[in-house]
Formats: C-alpha cells, structure tokens, sequence
C-alpha cells in the first residue's frame, strides 16, 4: 500500500461557489482552489482532503499541514474522549443494536443492490428515531448507517455518484440525534468501514467471480475513510472483518487516519464445530487474521457472528490479544438484500449471554443484524469485570 496522506483545506466563498484551499500550513496557500460540495455556513472550516483530491497534488503532506490534520482530528475526538475514559477506568461500554436490519424491520425498503446504505436518502426520519431509541436506553456509542454504502456496493446499485452525500447525511442523523437527546457529550458517533464488496442474490454470500480483492477496492476504502473523516465520526468501528486481504487493506486505510479504530471480526461454525472466519467460500482460521491487530486499534470485536460461537472464538483471540474486547452478535440470517427474522432470539435470552459476556471481560456489548433495542434494553449495566 502506497500510504495514505491527508492535507489540509480551508473552505471558502467566492461568488455562487463554494471552494477548497488545499494548504502546506493555514497562511501559506499552495494549491487552486477546487470545487467541492460543501454546505452554505462552511465558510472558514477546516476540513482534510485526501492528497489526491488537491489540485496539482502534493509528494509529501509537511509537517505543518500534519500538525492542522492533528489539531482537526482532536477536535472531532472530543465526543470519543467519553468512550476512552471509561475504556482507561474499565467501565462498561453500551453500544447500540442493529441498524440495517432495525432499518428493515420499521418497513423501510431494502436495496437490492446495496441493502441499507442508500436509505439513509428518504428515510432519514426513522433512521434518527432508532439512534434515538438507542441513546434513551443509555448506548456509549452509535453507529452511523455506514456500513453499506461503501463505493463498491453503491457502484453496483448505480448510485456510486452519491456516496459522499450519503456518508454526510448518515453521520449528520447520528450528530442530529445525539443533540436531540442531550447527549452530544457523553455519547460518540462511529463510523462503518466495511469491507463488504457485492453479494449473489438471495443470499449472504459474496460475488466469488470477484476474488478476493477487486480491482479498484483499495481507492474505494480511501474514498470511505476520507468521507468518514470530514463528516466528523468521532472514531471507525472496522465491520464484518473475515477475508484476510480485503481486512487488511480496510484497516490500513481506516488506522492511516488517525481516528480510533475498532476491529471487528465475524465467525461463524467450522466443520468440526468450533469457529472460524465468516468467509463463506473458504475455510479460515481465526488466526489467519490476528496478525492485523496491533497498537494501532483500540479495542477489537466479535460481531455479526452466531452467540453461542462468541466464548470459543474469544479464547482464541486472546492468544494475540490482551487488550479492550467488544462482543455484538447477531440472530436470524441474511438472504440479500433482506434479513429473515424468524429465528432471532429472545431478549431474555441475548441478557442471558450478555451477562456471561461480562463476566468473561467483555468490556463493550451491543447487538447486531436481528438484534434491536428490546434486546439492548436488557443489557447489564456497571462496572465490566477486569
């Protein structure tokens, strides 16, 4: 990977036009100014742009323009400062239920292409009502409806020219609805990187005429990370990581900007019953993808995988990893683009594995696919055990 750079730019009015200043430092302006989609009241906001989005590009982002990414950086970290607290202090972490599915279940029509991603368009209303069920119930963390509308899949739904638009509008519900429940600072917006890439229809499974890495897939992640950056998430919750080489490229890009990261994994059960990575088209270890956990993630996670595999699939992790652990499984099944609800379990049954969760360290706990606030409500709450 080449390295993923960011400069710095200065929005700007001049005339009908709202543009970028790509800048070295804030008084030493060395690029054209560009067009660029910003909302009026922008004037003088700093925002990051990927160097190859500057005119005349840049062979090196300087110091200087480090420190102003640095400086913007913390300011979007202020929110997520809550999270790392109660990280540091070993307090327990609510995060939210499902999204997508939630989405689904409240009769908003699924894409059939993209799933939820391009909801977010005309369905901003119930989108913000389910981040704010989810704050009322006393949820650390949401999770901006993210997740899909990485480029690849909106590629596929024709609706690639709209990704920025839907990234901003996605984390602008979540902001909207931590204000309008007064949470703005003892709550934090996630951003979704996923390395989801498009499925045959009618089930979970991934395109295999793709491979494992498209073509392009590197400069679609870029394209999300950078739109998930200037829309302000307050740190990157990495999803459904299980395909190796796609992983590591998602979490390359998402680490190279600076925000927390979060590495989710998913699991599902193996031929001789014990988990394994959720890749339908091969059969890999867990162990195959440890290697992408390091120092530069926060916390990493179980998720989107069945409950029951959780307890194994974290002995195996902690080999390699002795830092914060966050568990979200989910509970039904995936025929794409709809979730199939008949066989997600009871509230009282997910309290029942939450509960243990806890007492096996588990520091953060929420829900997936399938699962929403009824089950969220049901969760423990306190000190998590060490």
């Amino acid at each position: 990977m080449s390295g993923l750079k960011f400069d710095v730019g200065l929005v700007t009015h001049h005339g009908e036009e709202w543009v970028v200043h790509g800048m070295d430092c804030p008084d030493q302006p060395n690029h054209e100014p560009r067009r660029n989609e910003v909302k009026p009241g922008e004037h003088g906001r700093w925002v990051l742009l990927h160097e190859a989005e500057l005119r005349g590009g840049a062979d090196l982002v300087h110091d200087n323009a480090r420190m102003c990414a640095s400086a913007l950086t913390n300011v979007g970290r202020v929110s997520h400062r809550y999270i790392a607290k109660k990280l540091h202090d070993g307090e327990f972490v609510r995060l939210d239920g499902a999204i997508g599915t939630e989405l689904e279940r409240r009769g908003v029509p699924m894409d059939a292409d993209a799933w939820c991603g391009p909801s977010v368009a005309e369905h901003g209303d119930v989108l913000r009502d389910i981040h704010k069920e989810y704050l009322n119930l006393g949820c650390d963390v949401i999770t901006a409806n993210t997740y899909a509308s990485v480029p690849g899949m909106l590629r596929a739904a024709g609706q690639e020219q709209n990704h920025s638009f839907l990234i901003e509008r996605a984390v602008a519900i979540a902001r909207e609805a931590a204000v309008e429940c007064g949470r703005e600072e003892t709550s934090a917006v996630a951003g979704s990187m996923s390395h989801m890439i498009p499925h045959m229809a009618g089930t979970d499974m991934v395109d295999p005429t793709l491979g494992d890495v498209p073509p392009g897939f590197e400069e679609d992640c870029e394209q999300h990370a950078s739109a998930l950056l200037a829309a302000g998430v307050d740190m990157i919750f990495l999803e459904m990581m299980f395909n190796p080489a796609r992983a590591e490229i998602v979490a390359n890009t998402a680490c190279a900007t600076g925000l927390p990261v979060w590495f989710g994994l998913s699991v599902r059960e193996g031929p001789h019953g014990g988990p394994i990575l959720y890749d339908k088209h091969a059969e890999r270890s867990i162990s195959e993808i440890l290697n992408l956990i390091d120092d530069r993630v926060e916390a990493v996670g179980i998720m989107h995988s069945r409950a029951d595999l959780i307890e194994p699939a974290l002995a195996e992790i902690r080999t390699h990893w002795s830092g914060p652990m966050a568990v979200y499984p989910d509970s039904g099944h995936f025929e794409m683009p709809n979730w199939n609800f008949n066989d997600v379990m009871a509230p009282s049954v997910f309290a029942e594995f939450a509960q243990r969760w806890r007492d096996l360290g588990f520091i953060a706990i929420g829900g997936c696919c399938g699962l929403g606030p009824s089950h969220i409500e049901l969760l423990p709450a306190g000190t998590a055990t060490a």
